[in-house]
Parts: structure tokens; sequence; C-alpha cells
């Protein structure tokens, strides 16, 4: 597949369909203009830096064809931190992605501003799982930086 232009986004649904069972493996080349290309297989959960390695996975024609997401960010100068990270829900998880190598921690809230949740950022995604059918106030700290985002998680 080949992806020639896109209005900007931070993130592509990608079908993939084959009518016989094996293994299939996706990789990203000519990617000189992106600081991250990371590759989610929804139906495993994997987070794959298709910069860094390609992905491997077993097909079955029972699979749903929506069952990746390309994620990205270009590379750029002077971007505000808060324009790099990403936090979104899907079903009982929370994601926040961030530039390689950043360190800090995310911190999760329920809406009476208990803390849910406290993990350190190790990778470019960090997946936290929670209660379903709430709201959250999701908190990430780097660098002096803070950037906060409400999600809902089913």
């Amino acid at each position: 597949m080949a992806i020639n232009t896109l209005p900007a986004t931070d993130m592509v649904a990608v079908g993939f369909f084959a009518a016989y069972a094996d293994n299939y493996t996706i990789s990203a080349t000519e990617t000189g203009d992106f600081a991250l290309i990371e590759l989610e297989d929804l139906l495993t959960g994997t987070f794959t830096n298709l910069l860094n390695e390609s992905y491997t996975f077993k097909h079955s024609p029972l699979n749903a064809e929506n069952r990746f997401i390309v994620h990205f960010k270009p590379l750029s100068v002077g971007d505000n931190f808060a324009d790099m990270i990403n936090i979104y829900s899907n079903n009982q998880d929370v994601y926040v992605t961030v530039p390689v190598n950043t360190r800090g921690t995310v911190k999760v809230y329920n809406l009476v501003g208990q803390e849910a949740a406290s993990v350190n950022i190790t990778d470019i995604t960090t997946k936290i799982t929670l209660d379903k059918n709430a709201y959250y106030v999701v908190e990430v700290i780097s660098d002096g930086s803070v950037v906060t985002k409400k999600v809902f998680v089913k």
C-alpha cells in the first residue's frame, strides 16, 4: 500500500483482507519525513514502531478488515509539546503516545479527582487499562510540561 497525500492527521485506519490464513508482514519504506510511524494491531493490542522494524502477524479470513491503525508524527521544528502528545481511549484502555525518548509520568484521575493510575513513560506508547463506563482526566507530565485531556472509557 502507498499513501501519497492525506490531510493533516496523526492516525489512519488501515484495512487488510486476505482470502487465505497465513503470516503476513507490514513494513514502512521511504519514511524520511516522519519522526514516528507506529502500527497498532487492534486484534492483539500490539504497537510496532515501523521506523525500526516490520510487523509480522498471523491472519485469518475471519479477522475484521479494520484491524490496524497507523499513528504518525511528521518531523518539525519548534512544535509545542502539547501538539506532539496523543491521548485517546479504545474500549477499556487509555493510550498515550509521545515523541521518541520522552520521559515522564502519566497520571489518570476520575472526575472526583482521585488518582486512578500513575505510570512512568518508558516507550512511545503507554497503555493503561481502567474501569469501564467512566470519564477520566489523563495528565502527561514531562520535562516541566503538562498536557491534560478528558477521555471516556467504554
